[in-house]
């Protein structure tokens, strides 16, 4: 038999490259599929489980937890992941929704704060021994009702149009009349549920190296609202963030809840917890901030149980604790122990930071020779056995 020439060779195909040729085919085939699996919509909009703050998913997400409290307002700070109903509310067996019927998840916000009632963040206890602040908590989240709060949503989502997270915002934005405000710029008056709220979308850009206070770009990210009109800088955003809890609302006897996120709670929002806390406790050290991201809400479910900061948002909380002149040093065994305190109470994964007092220094006094005995009768040096004066 004639072998076949080259060419009938690329027509007919030998037996190894239709085998090739055909599992290429069956794996492009797939790409929709296994596309499908996430998205199941017809308009092709990513949708994962845990975007969907529902309770059924309490488990695996970033669940709601009160951050800081303002005694003077009553304002509310709450760290979370994005707050959308994306698929049914099933948990994670419901299907995916049409972006046109992703939805602000009010009721699973407000369901997942009432679950957390008895809830304190640990530095108040620890750190700062604040009972006033720990009383002021308790007393708001007793009885926690969103209905009796401005909300304030500050979304750490990037305005990029080729991603993700613009299609995540344009839901929260249309849940405030399809107004939003930037995170430099003054609030623009919105509703939200028919009262007043905001929406506020602030971008947030990562450092690429750990040492901020060297690195150009990162330096530069610290201060960006003074350099680029509509940008966000971490330090303004900060900013923003303490002053947005000192203000009071238009309505007289409001308070605020300021809910800020990232998509799933954990890294963008961690840096900013990261941020505040040292921003607003005084002598609070990068190390122990990042424990407290880390573990916040999660403090009773083990070591493993963290929702960890990735390295850029990590490396932007650092470049800002350097920019502050916090305390920045990077180990447990380094830091440095807030003032007034010698001792902490610990987080799941930290190890023990207890300081024992160095005892004092003990001197033994020199011994001291034996005396003898001087007798006991008058003085006479010439043992004459008479008196001498």
């Amino acid at each position: 038999m004639t072998p076949p020439t080259p060419g009938q060779k690329l027509r007919t195909g030998s037996p190894p490259a239709r085998t090739i040729l055909i599992v290429l085919v069956i794996l492009i085939a797939l790409v929709p599929a296994v596309q499908s699996a996430d998205t199941n919509t017809t308009d092709g909009t990513y949708c994962q489980n845990r975007f969907n703050l529902v309770p059924e998913n309490k488990v695996q997400i970033s669940v709601p937890t009160v951050v800081d409290i303002d005694i003077a307002t009553g304002n509310l700070l709450v760290r979370g992941q994005i707050p959308l109903v994306v698929r049914d509310a099933t948990g994670n067996a419901g299907g995916c929704r049409e972006h046109a019927d992703w939805s602000y998840s009010y009721d699973g916000l407000n369901k997942l704060m009432q679950d957390k009632k008895g809830f304190v963040p640990a530095y108040f206890n620890a750190e700062n021994k604040n009972d006033e602040k720990i009383a002021a908590i308790r007393g708001a989240m007793a009885n926690f009702n969103l209905d009796d709060y401005e909300v304030i949503d500050i979304s750490l989502l990037n305005a990029n149009p080729y991603g993700n997270d613009m299609v995540e915002f344009a839901t929260i934005r249309d849940a405030f009349g399809g107004v939003s405000s930037t995170c430099n710029a003054t609030l623009l008056d919105t509703t939200f549920h028919g009262r007043n709220g905001n929406a506020i979308l602030s971008d947030f850009y990562f450092c690429n190296t750990a040492d901020g206070a060297n690195d150009p770009n990162c330096a530069r990210s610290m201060v960006m609202d003074n350099v680029d009109p509509g940008s966000c800088s971490f330090s303004g955003r900060i900013d923003q963030i303490v002053a947005l809890m000192a203000g009071k609302d238009q309505k007289p006897g409001k308070k605020r809840l300021i809910y800020y996120h990232c998509s799933q709670g954990s890294d963008r929002t961690g840096s900013i917890t990261m941020g505040y806390l040292q921003k607003t406790i005084p002598g609070m050290s990068y190390v122990h901030a990042l424990h407290y991201a880390q573990y916040l809400g999660k403090e009773n479910q083990g070591a493993d149980a963290m929702w960890p900061v990735g390295c850029g948002a990590d490396n932007s909380a650092l470049a800002y604790c350097q920019y502050i002149g916090a305390d920045c040093t990077k180990t447990e065994g380094e830091r440095v122990l807030l003032p007034g305190s010698s001792a902490h109470a610990h987080l799941p994964g930290q190890t023990d930071t207890t300081v024992v007092p160095t005892p004092a220094p003990v001197t033994v006094p020199a011994p001291v020779p034996a005396q003898t005995p001087v007798p006991a009768k008058p003085y006479n040096p010439t043992k004459t056995g008479e008196v001498n004066f």
